[in-house]
């Protein structure tokens, strides 16, 4: 849920479908800069940085992240379905998308509005990015169905796209984004998560019993149906907007003052705000695998490496609403 705020999507429009969107909303292993990518139309320069790691307890690293910066895309995703399935299913994920960007997939996934004059009033680039994902969804669940040791797996997901002063942010699960803009920090996701689907009911005490007991079961996540929603929020973009994206294995232990802390410490660079984040996480117990993807919006002509632009694109807005899908466990992820 949303800590501190006053963050507002523009223009929020509810849609509706199977596959809708819906809103409101150690060590790095590798973390190899991206030349810049020049765009006359953007107003920002966006730079990044990541980390991804199996953590202390884990065997294997289910997580799997990707920057595309030519096309303004950032994405995290935290496979479930044990440690063969998760890994396929986070792979599957992140090369459906890249994929997509790179104009080696299909594109003839609809998406479609929830509301009754059926208008899905978001940028074209958005509807893209969701189809995507949309598109990872449809892979993953027929991996599934073909092969009875991948049955019952899935992803997390949470990425963002950029285009000229918006960002889209969509996801499904549990993995997290943030924005610290300003002294706040803002959660822009709401989790998928049982705990936090009863929290909504009002019933506190089932809710404090799931935490204690079930935190791992969540409500929605790519690949367990054939059809999925993905909360999607389009947002205008400012100069010192940073972004965070990451899986539940940084979220679940490290504080969100402490995340709030390290992201507001700009004595640090991004890399070392990245390194200092998993640290902490480790230092917690390290018990799951952990992902963390640091995007930073910056004013046009600053002189710094590993910066990207995003692509051009049009400019209204809007925010779509959630579907729900019935509770699965994670399992020994």
């Amino acid at each position: 849920m949303r800590q501190d705020g006053g963050l507002q999507p523009l223009e929020p429009q509810p849609i509706e479908g199977w596959v809708s969107l819906s809103g409101r909303c150690g060590q790095p292993e590798q973390s190899e800069p991206h030349p810049m990518i020049e765009q006359e139309r953007s107003p920002f320069v966006v730079r990044f940085a990541t980390a991804s790691h199996t953590g202390l307890v884990r065997e294997h690293n289910e997580d799997k992240l990707v920057a595309l910066p030519e096309h303004g895309v950032y994405v995290v995703a935290d496979g479930m379905g044990g440690h063969a399935a998760g890994r396929v299913a986070s792979d599957l994920c992140i090369s459906a998308i890249e994929e997509f960007f790179a104009g080696q997939a299909e594109r003839d996934i609809e998406v479609r509005a929830r509301d009754e004059a059926g208008e899905l009033q978001l940028n074209r680039e958005t509807i893209d990015f969701a189809q995507s994902i949309l598109l990872a969804n449809r892979r993953i669940h027929e991996a599934a169905h073909a092969d009875a040791a991948f049955a019952g797996m899935g992803t997390t997901v949470v990425g963002l796209r950029f285009f000229e002063n918006i960002v889209a942010v969509a996801h499904a699960g549990d993995s997290r984004a943030y924005l610290l803009r300003g002294n706040d920090l803002d959660q822009l996701t709401e989790d998928h998560s049982l705990s936090n689907f009863l929290h909504a009911l009002g019933r506190e005490a089932e809710a404090q019993l799931a935490e204690a007991t079930m935190s791992n079961v969540i409500m929605r996540a790519l690949g367990l149906e054939a059809e999925v929603a993905v909360d999607t929020q389009e947002l205008e973009v400012e100069p010192g907007d940073r972004f965070l994206l990451c899986s539940d294995g940084l979220s679940d232990l490290v504080p969100y003052e402490d995340i709030k802390g390290l992201l507001d410490d700009h004595t640090l660079s991004r890399e070392e705000i990245v390194e200092s984040l998993l640290q902490r996480s480790l230092a917690a117990g390290g018990r799951d695998n952990i992902s963390i993807l640091l995007v930073d919006v910056l004013p046009r002509g600053l002189s710094e490496d590993t910066a990207d632009i995003p692509p051009e694109t049009a400019t209204s807005a809007a925010t779509v609403q959630m579907q729900a899908i019935p509770a699965r466990p994670r399992g020994e992820d």
